[in-house]
């Protein structure tokens, strides 16, 4: 992903890296990170001889160093240098003599629905574009969701709805079976921005306010897992104008920093010593599925068709329940307690 400075690595999804269907390539692009004003970026996919990868490496170039296009995509896909450049949505070749005009012709045409200036290239190993590569249809951003509303866009999506967590709303509006079919599995929505947020992003996008307002969702499954082993291009980001709010008050922490922060790194390089693959099989998952055992048959004894309220202190009992057991080896019991009407609120 594109760096930034600290004091303005405040939150926006604008740019990452391209995850494809087997037929047709669909951009989805997650970034937090505002974009340097004076770079050009560029999404290169590998074409070799099984066919033109889906997985697509962001490279970042200054404005008067494109020459050097064609070692940085080499050295972002691990290739040797000396591939052939070829723009994915045209399958026009970038020539060497020609290329600075080719790229600032494309590039002033890629504004438009990135947010930023942004051109998806193909790298070529052999020269010449493969006949999987050939018929790639050009990149399209995921369909819009519902019409947004005046000021509050469509922030309704998640505060409306027959349930109490807002995520579930987010499912309820966008992706029952009935709301898929009519515009499929990844879905943008437009959501309001904070003050603090614009003012910090202003002036790092091309465009600003369809970058600002710019939001991508999905219940793809294989978008997800795109998502889970590229996690080095998906960095998770604790840049938001709340979230920075949250962080003075809770200080820097494995939840309250970002992945890249030293300070998460260090917190992260602790945790293997009590927290790792053999303390998990033996100690840890037994208790959490006995815990999760007790909720399931507290729930089982609602009969079918009541709505259970208070989800979230439900779900907040099963985890200190959980992870106090863990840690501590002391069983709080929330479970059965607020099954007995003991606990209100968690």
């Amino acid at each position: 992903m594109v760096s930034a400075a600290t004091d303005k690595g405040l939150p926006m999804l604008a740019l990452g890296a391209a995850a494809a269907t087997a037929v047709a390539a669909a951009g989805i692009y997650a970034s937090r990170s505002p974009q340097d004003e004076n770079e050009y970026h560029f999404i290169a996919f590998l074409d070799g001889k099984s066919g033109c990868s889906r997985n697509g490496k962001l490279v970042s170039l200054p404005r008067d160093s494109l020459q050097q296009l064609e070692d940085a995509v080499c050295s972002a896909l691990g290739i040797m240098p000396g591939c052939s450049l070829f723009v994915y949505d045209t399958k026009e070749q970038l020539l060497q003599e020609t290329l600075q005009e080719q790229l600032q012709q494309h590039l002033s045409n890629s504004k438009g629905w990135r947010g930023c200036a942004l051109l998806p290239l193909i790298a070529s190993t052999s020269g010449e574009l493969s006949s999987d590569a050939a018929q790639l249809s050009p990149l399209k951003l995921p369909p819009s969701g519902p019409r947004p509303l005046p000021v509050v866009r469509n922030a309704l999506l998640a505060t409306t709805g027959p349930y109490e967590p807002p995520f579930y709303n987010f499912w309820h509006h966008l992706f029952t079976p009935d709301k898929v079919d009519r515009w499929g599995e990844t879905v943008r929505v437009q959501l309001p921005s904070n003050p603090v947020d614009r003012q910090a992003l202003r002036g790092h996008y091309d465009d600003f306010e369809a970058a600002i307002a710019a939001s991508v969702h999905t219940c793809d499954a294989d978008v997800l897992q795109e998502l889970l082993e590229r996690q080095e291009d998906f960095p998770k980001l604790w840049n938001r104008a709340n979230e920075r709010t949250f962080t003075r008050m809770a200080e820097n922490g494995i939840f309250t920093s970002d992945t890249p922060s030293s300070d998460w790194q260090t917190v992260h390089g602790l945790f293997p010593r009590g927290f790792n693959q053999l303390k998990i099989q033996t100690a840890y998952f037994p208790i959490i599925v006995k815990k999760t055992h007790n909720f399931v048959a507290e729930w089982s004894r609602y009969k079918p068709g009541h709505v259970v309220t208070g989800v979230n202190n439900w779900l907040a009992c099963l985890t200190a329940d959980a992870v106090i057991k863990a840690a501590c080896n002391v069983d709080m019991d929330n479970i059965a307690r607020r099954a007995r009407g003991e606990l209100e609120r968690f």
